[in-house]
């Protein structure tokens, strides 16, 4: 029986830095069957260049004009041959046995729709963690999903029919992306794989978000969480131990509204959280002790003389 074929689908813009790299992860795969399709966003580097030096070994997809990030993704999504799919960002890279791993730990192929695998997330710095890491990676999907403890893109091995059946890569949540689909693949009820084994490493920014896209990034994130709350609700799968990661969610995003001067939207959301049981404070204990003496607004203005101390 041949193995599975499978596609590593990278999207690129401009990624003249690192999209080498990414694209020699994929090709020293161990896995035997592999197609690597990489699809030009409308670069204006020097990244089509880098890319047509692997020409025969990769299929190169150039775009004049740039189409987005989901765009390019569902592109790579339709016009890939195999019958799973590796997304990989053009910044980011793979361990040379990832998909393997995914492939090595089961037999029962018809029954998993996703695999997905701790990310090895690297900062600028050069320091490395898992995410998930080893002591939570265990933990039920859906905690995971509202602890914002999911890996990222790279993570996953998604099977190509399962992905088109959902609808592929969405823009309604650009900076949240790799979450979003993940969370309408669980409401689809997809069957998900963990691969307790590292595969790909993510390369982040840790640097603050400016104001504006800060905001978006919250409303991105409320939003997407508000519509697995409802599910959840609905299909009557919430439970207590969910509804504590749930809450420990929206009192994050509370904090960040109130970071970003939205003192009263998060007063407002921690009112309605808290009236639905959805609301639990997770914060230092010095946070603790002021929240409970004094509630939100007060703990949060107290902190805000701390930050700018």
């Amino acid at each position: 029986m041949n193995p599975p074929a499978v596609t590593v689908a990278i999207p690129t813009y401009n990624g003249e830095k690192t999209i080498e790299k990414a694209i020699l992860s994929a090709l020293n795969q161990s896995w035997p069957n592999i197609e690597i399709l990489v699809i030009n966003n409308g670069s204006t580097d020097k990244t089509a260049e880098i890319i047509e030096r692997f020409r025969g070994a990769v299929l190169h997809v150039f775009f004049k004009e740039k189409i987005g990030r989901a765009k390019a993704r569902n592109e790579a999504l339709q016009r890939a041959n195999g019958h799973w799919i590796q997304w990989l960002d053009h910044d980011d890279y793979l361990e040379p046995n990832k998909i393997k791993n995914h492939f090595s730990l089961t037999t029962e192929l018809d029954a998993i729709d996703v695999f997905y695998s701790p990310i090895i997330a690297v900062s600028p710095e050069g320091k490395e963690k898992y995410v998930p890491s080893a002591e939570t990676m265990h933990k039920p999907l859906l905690s995971l999903w509202f602890s914002s403890e999911l890996p990222q893109t790279g993570g996953y091995l998604w099977k190509k029919e399962s992905a088109i059946k959902i609808g592929g890569w969405s823009d309604d949540a650009p900076l949240f992306d790799d979450y979003e689909l993940v969370g309408r693949a669980i409401q689809s009820n997809l069957r998900f794989s963990l691969t307790p084994i590292p595969g790909a490493y993510w390369n982040y920014r840790d640097k603050p978000m400016p104001h504006e896209q800060a905001l978006d990034f919250i409303d991105q994130k409320k939003k997407c969480m508000d519509r697995m709350v409802q599910w959840l609700v609905q299909t009557g799968r919430m439970d207590p131990e969910l509804q504590i990661e749930i809450g420990k969610a929206y009192f994050l995003i509370a904090r960040w509204l109130a970071r970003e001067g939205k003192i009263e939207e998060a007063v407002a959301l921690e009112r309605k959280q808290k009236a639905l049981g959805l609301f639990f404070v997770d914060g230092s204990w010095r946070y603790n002790v002021l929240y409970s003496l004094f509630g939100f607004f007060a703990t949060e203005k107290i902190q805000s003389l701390f930050r700018h101390r």
